[in-house]
C-alpha cells in the first residue's frame, strides 16, 4: 500500500528540475503540497516548476490551519504549513530537508522523509536503478549535499 506525504517547497523544486517528480505519484498515493509551499515556489522558482505541479492531478494544494505549537518554532512558511498539516493528520508524512524542521518534527513525534529517502524508496521499488546517479543530478541543480551523505544514502540503498 502506498503511504501518503506532505511536502515542501525545497524537496518538490529538485525533484522538479532533475525530472523526478514522477516518483511521487509512483510512490504514494495522497500528496499534499500546503498553500505556504506554493507561495514560496511560485516566489522563488520560475513558472515552470509552478505549471508542472498545477497540471498534475496527483498533487492535491491546500490551504492548513496552522498549529501554534508548530509556528511556535519560528520555521519557514513553508515548514510550518507543512509540520502543521502534518501534527492535525499524521498519516501524512512531512518530506522535508531542513534539519531544524526535522527536529520540529521529531519534537512532536512524527516520522519524516527526506529526498534522500525518497529515491532510496524508488530504487527499493525498482523506480530507480540506483541513488548516486541522482542525487549528483540534484546536486547539479542546486541541492546542498556532502560527499558523505551521498555515500550514506548509498549505503542505505546497498550500492557501495
Amino acid at each position: 500500500m502506498k503511504g501518503k506525504i506532505v511536502i515542501n517547497a525545497s524537496p518538490i523544486i529538485l525533484l522538479h528540475k532533475a525530472d523526478l517528480e514522477f516518483l511521487l505519484p509512483a510512490l504514494f498515493s495522497s500528496i499534499i503540497i500546503p498553500d505556504g509551499v506554493m507561495d514560496e515556489i511560485s516566489i522563488h522558482e520560475e513558472d515552470d516548476v509552478v505549471r508542472r505541479i498545477r497540471s498534475q492531478s496527483n498533487f492535491t494544494i491546500c490551504k492548513v490551519p496552522l498549529e501554534p505549537l508548530v509556528q511556535a518554532w519560528d520555521l519557514g512558511k513553508g515548514e510550518t504549513d507543512v509540520i502543521s498539516f502534518a501534527y492535525h493528520d499524521p498519516t501524512h508524512i512531512p518530506v522535508l530537508d531542513d534539519s531544524a524542521a526535522k527536529a520540529c518534527c521529531t519534537a512532536f513525534g512524527l516520522r519524516t522523509l527526506g529526498t534522500g529517502a525518497i529515491l532510496i524508496y524508488a530504487k527499493q521499488n525498482g523506480l530507480l536503478n540506483s541513488v548516486r546517479e541522482p542525487l549528483e543530478i540534484l546536486r547539479a541543480k542546486g541541492m546542498w549535499i556532502a560527499d558523505s551523505v551521498i555515500d550514506l544514502l548509498c549505503k542505505r540503498a546497498g550500492e557501495k
